[in-house]
């Protein structure tokens, strides 16, 4: 009760003083207001909370105090800093600033919304990272095979460079419910989703000797394992078999089914998908089947520990802040600088991690005049003060390089000052070298109107950064002469122009990984720039068949710096950005994904505390 009521004074004192230091009356009135038709609108968005039947379980002996007399006060600090064991029940809250739209398809796009119902073959080690023993940090969207562990695959071999045999976990099941029911899963299922996504995403996969196909490595007379053979070795065989976002298991009557239909989603992850309603709610039970376990202080639990998770879509920026403020929901990420102070100084029970976000990449169709000159897209980049953008809307915490190479992938990163000196020119802002290098292009400026050309962007509609960084490119393009049209569209258009190459110019976040320059092989789906040079294409064959681990490193460096010369986009700095969740979140620490592209199989292995978030929210 005395933590309720300390939260409570502390959240007074801060209010006061906000009042204390506004500006004027009509400024504190308009503060005032502004916050509480803030905070009714986060009550509108979220939906009533259910009863929850509360279950008491077994807990250790508390131990007892030798001390005749101890001040009430040194119990509750005593209380709060000794490690608690983990505790069943509950919902978590999140909200998300967009839905990414049905199907849950691996073949199309990443399964977002449904990534955990399903299980890949290998993930991140939880139990190395933060929350573990701290060797994997658990913040890039790649990681090395010594941080890597089985999920529906117990264990693997490779053989031979051709030969990959992953041993299917005895045991799992598919979650019970439609269409699947609660059925033993078999090495058959797995190898029908390989196959599946080898057909469909062909020729991303041209590298696949289909089919894939099953072994009884035991001799029992029942298959137990799935064997993906190659033409060629494969350097990245952990992200393409183990972990990306279109190895998310899929059951064939989940396809059969539709994945079009919310309903017919199933899987063997850890929480079954039980309510949705486009870009407003999505809800998630236990999945009480989970075949994976967590020993925390020398006690093996059954996962998941939670009942039930929520995800609210609040696009707006303030409206997810404001949720976070009154504990409507239990984490949010992606939080830029500029609000840290704020969110510290109303809340500074928060928790919170710092991460390097996503790189700001502005894709150009380099086969797309006048982007098919790379004089134009050097002028473009010159034109863009980017130091200009990370002291203005970064508050100076961002990286200047976050694609293809990022400080979250140390072995592979290459800093500005180490790329060939006509890359470290166009990361600078030269506003007079854009306009000479434009007037090279036969792009001179009208003699009436002053402007030189203009050009279509496109980019999600919904994103305050986005909009804030298109504003400022507006601004830079213009003082050379080049009109930028901004053409913002609803997040499901912007994905099927983006694969239809659509566009002129389109911004679309981008997050370094180990292979990142795969997308851009000649023939592949996303290779949004459109890029078609062989000499690119030749090296980065050679990077694909090469296992040696220090040659990889060496070999992907220089294909790097090979694609940086060709100018293929405007690479924007790269920002660093928060998570941050309430105290009453346990066993986390500000892990990521698991794998690429996997928001949330994280929350496998956290717990609610509802006893502090009773006492500090009144609401349990």
């Amino acid at each position: 009760m005395k933590r309720k009521i300390l939260w409570l004074v502390l959240s007074l004192l801060v209010a006061t003083a906000l009042v204390v230091t506004s500006c004027g009356p009509a400024e504190e009135e308009e503060v005032v207001v502004e916050a509480e038709e803030e905070e009714e609108a986060v009550e509108d968005l979220w939906p009533a909370e259910e009863e929850v039947a509360e279950e008491e379980e077994a807990v250790a002996e508390e131990e007892v105090a030798e001390e005749e007399e101890v001040a009430e006060e040194e119990e509750v600090v005593a209380e709060e800093e000794a490690p608690g064991q983990p505790e069943y029940g509950g919902t978590l809250n999140l909200a998300w600033e967009k839905d990414k739209a049905i199907p849950q398809d691996p073949c199309i796009e990443c399964p977002t919304n449904a990534y955990i119902c399903f299980d890949t073959p290998m993930m991140a080690d939880w139990r190395k990272g933060p929350s573990g023993t701290g060797e994997n940090p658990i913040t890039a969207a790649d990681f090395s095979i010594k941080n890597a562990t089985g999920a529906l695959a117990d264990s693997w071999e490779v053989p031979d460079p051709l030969t990959y045999i992953f041993h299917l976990r005895p045991g799992v099941t598919w979650q019970d419910k439609h269409p699947t029911w609660g059925a033993a899963v078999t090495p058959e299922d797995i190898a029908y989703h390989f196959n599946r996504v080898v057909e469909c995403r062909w020729p991303r996969h041209d590298f696949v000797e289909p089919p894939v196909t099953t072994l009884d490595t035991d001799g029992d007379g029942e298959t137990d394992s799935w064997v993906i053979r190659t033409n060629r070795p494969v350097a990245f065989w952990l992200y393409e078999f183990g972990h990306v976002w279109y190895t998310p298991i899929v059951p064939q009557e989940s396809v059969e089914a539709g994945l079009e239909n919310w309903e017919n989603v199933s899987g063997t992850g850890p929480f079954m998908w039980t309510n949705y309603m486009p870009s407003t709610i999505s809800e998630y039970e236990r999945n009480d089947n989970y075949w994976d376990t967590l020993v925390v202080g020398g006690v093996e639990y059954q996962l998941p520990f939670l009942d039930k998770i929520r995800i609210v879509f609040i696009p707006e920026e303030g409206s997810r802040l404001a949720a976070l403020r009154t504990g409507k929901i239990d984490l949010l990420g992606g939080v830029f600088l500029k609000d840290w102070d704020s969110l510290l100084g109303s809340n500074p029970e928060l928790e919170y991690g710092r991460d390097l976000g996503g790189a700001q990449h502005v894709f150009f169709a380099c086969d797309t005049p006048p982007l098919d000159d790379i004089n134009v897209r050097r002028a473009l980049n010159m034109a863009i003060d980017r130091q200009a953008i990370i002291d203005t809307l970064y508050f100076g915490e961002a990286e200047l390089m976050g694609f293809p190479t990022s400080l979250e992938l140390p072995s592979i990163y290459v800093p500005v000052e180490d790329c060939p000196p006509s890359v470290q020119a166009y990361f600078e802002y030269n506003p007079e070298e854009a306009e000479r290098l434009l007037d090279l292009a036969g792009k001179p400026r009208d003699p009436g109107t002053g402007m030189r050309f203009e050009i279509s962007m496109m980019l999600h509609g919904g994103d305050l950064n986005m909009a804030q960084n298109a504003e400022m490119m507006v601004s830079y393009y213009d003082a050379i002469g080049v009109t930028l049209i901004l053409d913002s569209l609803e997040y499901g258009r912007l994905i099927s122009r983006l694969f239809a190459n659509d566009y002129e110019i389109v911004y679309h976040y981008t997050g370094a990984r180990l292979n990142s320059l795969n997308d851009f092989k000649l023939g592949n789906q996303w290779n949004f720039s459109s890029i078609t040079d062989p000499g690119f294409n030749d090296l980065w064959d050679d990077v694909l068949t090469e296992t040696d681990a220090d040659e990889l490193v060496t070999k992907i460096k220089n294909v790097t710096r090979y694609w940086l010369d060709l100018c293929p986009g405007y690479m924007g700095p790269a920002p660093y950005t928060g998570t941050f969740w309430q105290p009453w979140l346990e066993g986390y620490a500000g892990e990521l994904g698991l794998g690429f592209g996997d928001p949330t199989h994280r929350f496998t292995y956290v717990w609610l505390d509802r006893d502090l978030k009773e006492e500090m929210t009144g609401e349990r």
